[in-house]
């Protein structure tokens, strides 16, 4: 069996301390082309050519103090949700837009990117939590999934949003890992900046509060879960990666041991978040956006939407679980389950991830198959990649170079077929190949 999946097998194992840095480098490489090839080639959506484009084109010229009562005056003044989304991701792709030519391609690149550094983000995160084998592991599902390769091509807010909670738990878990203050800093700038991407910044805020609560009940710092054989290669080596973050700072464990308490870390948190999100956004407009997304004749057009989508829910949840490819979702819910059950037990790495999947689940109700953009899972790309590599590693050395093997060539096939559009998804089916093309934009 090691010969088997001995391509695979070789990469993963050949991470060494010294080395893990250029794996992740070329996972991220291939991230780039992956998501950058041919990106101006297919055609834009309905909601791309309509709406987006527009919006990240036009901004600018409307005064800054209204953009943060959006909506723009613009597609979203007709649109059936009369607020809107907060405009962050369209101001900064706008930005760009001014600096180089402002066509479709590079508005979709500014997405693109953003999808790159998020799987950079998920590996360094992945580094910090469970050690350079995890890291290298969750960077490549995530540089591969399929739906992650879709929607980072395409022009939603939902790929900027996605990297800002990656960075936000990144820093988040650091905030309560060390003395130096700027971590705790950076994750309320970050979770400020997320809320004005997107109206389901909110469900963060219960994430944010209970990894404090957990850090603040558990007083320390429990160790990175460790894999079979993990033991016998750190005592190798006193810097192997699954040591950890702390075991390799000076700072030590910080969790409510060492400078300031979990509490005030977290108030610092939601304050300095708070502070950023005013800048760009109007808290009674932002609010208007949660209670009332759509209005009523929107919601009937919804619901005839739905019925004729049940006639094809066989191919709706096909499409929509390889999205994902199957083995990737069955080893989070592994991982998920078992932290769940042992969760007296549960390390701080653990308890960030379940804690930070369960804050997005309702995302899967308000983006069901069909009904809404499979973008909207985006921000659920990390925690499921990063759940399903400790699933992955645990199993023999054998097993894991077949899963790997078999789970990296079904993720690649589906990057091809769904990311590049070769094949729709559930949502874009009814949308795909509408530009309005040149003439109808201003």
């Amino acid at each position: 069996m090691d010969e088997a999946g001995s391509g695979t097998a070789r990469i993963v194992s050949a991470a060494a301390p010294a080395g893990w840095r250029w794996v992740c480098g070329a996972i991220v490489l291939a991230a780039a082309l992956l998501r950058l090839w041919n990106l101006g080639a297919p055609a834009m959506t309905a909601d791309e050519s309509g709406h987006y484009f527009i919006e990240m084109r036009y901004i600018h010229q409307i005064p800054f103090a209204q953009q943060r009562f959006h909506p723009v005056l613009m597609a979203h003044a007709e649109s059936p949700n009369a607020v809107g989304h907060p405009l962050l991701a369209v101001q900064l792709t706008n930005l760009v837009m001014r600096v180089l030519p402002d066509t479709a391609t590079t508005a979709r690149g500014v997405q693109a990117m953003a999808g790159v550094a998020m799987v950079g983000a998920i590996c360094l995160l992945g580094k910090d939590l469970f050690g350079e084998r995890a890291a290298i592991v969750a960077g490549a599902l995530a540089s591969f999934m399929p739906l992650a390769v879709r929607y980072n091509r395409s022009l939603y807010l939902d790929s900027i949003f996605a990297l800002l909670v990656t960075l936000m738990t990144w820093t988040l878990f650091r905030a309560f890992s060390r003395q130096r203050p700027g971590w705790t800093v950076a994750a309320g700038v970050l979770l400020g900046l997320a809320g004005a991407t997107k109206t389901s910044a909110p469900l963060l805020l219960p994430f944010v509060a209970g990894y404090g609560l957990f850090c603040h009940i558990r007083g320390g710092w429990s160790g990175p879960v460790r894999h079979r054989g993990t033991e016998k290669r750190a005592a190798r080596s006193a810097s192997e990666g699954a040591a950890g973050l702390l075991a390799e700072t000076s700072d030590g464990p910080g969790c409510g041991r060492q400078g300031a308490p979990p509490a005030i870390k977290l108030l610092v948190i939601l304050a300095t978040a708070f502070l950023v999100f005013l800048v760009d956004v109007a808290p009674a407009a932002y609010w208007k956006a949660i209670v009332s997304p759509v209005d009523p004749d929107y919601q009937r057009t919804m619901l005839e939407w739905i019925r004729s989508l049940w006639e094809a829910r066989g191919w709706l949840l096909g499409v929509s679980v390889y999205l994902w490819t199957p083995l990737v979702l069955i080893a989070a819910a592994l991982a998920l389950a078992r932290a769940v059950l042992n969760w007296r037990h549960a390390s701080r790495a653990e308890a960030l991830l379940v804690l930070w999947l369960l804050s997005l689940m309702p995302l899967v109700l308000l983006h069901l198959p069909g009904t809404s953009g499979e973008n909207g899972y985006l921000p659920l790309v990390a925690p499921v990649c990063l759940l399903a590599q400790t699933s992955m590693l645990r199993l023999r050395r054998g097993w894991r170079a077949l899963a790997l093997t078999l789970t990296l060539v079904s993720l690649a096939t589906g990057a091809v077929l769904f990311g590049w559009r070769l094949m729709p998804t559930p949502y874009c089916s009814y949308m795909d190949l509408v530009d309005f093309g040149p003439g109808y934009y201003p």
